[in-house]
């Protein structure tokens, strides 16, 4: 190995070597670019696809519902009824929902 070099200066090469080893190894870990950034950065993308997953299929629905809509009277009427409480003419509306009390 170094036999020229007494103990003592084999000691410290080793020590040296270790704790430069040591130094790369932390830098290589936990440098801008280094292993943690690129696990958070891979579990970052792996969230960012599931969350376009799920605003494809939204909006996939909502492209169903407009075209429902342009096309589907009834569907329309259903939709406009229900959600805006519109009524047909000579219709009436009976509220039997239980209220609060006043005091």
């Amino acid at each position: 190995m170094l036999p020229q070099f007494s103990i003592r200066e084999r000691k410290r090469f080793w020590t040296l070597f270790s704790v430069m080893l040591l130094v790369f190894c932390l830098w290589l870990f936990f440098a801008p670019n280094g292993v943690v950034r690129y696990y958070r950065l891979r579990q970052e993308i792996a969230e960012l696809k599931q969350e376009n997953e799920i605003l494809e299929q939204q909006k996939s629905s909502l492209a169903e519902d407009i075209e429902r809509l342009k096309t589907d009277p009834a569907y329309l009427e259903e939709v406009t009824r229900d959600k805006y409480g519109f009524i047909r003419k000579n219709e009436m509306i009976f509220d039997f929902s239980k209220r609060r009390k006043k005091h």
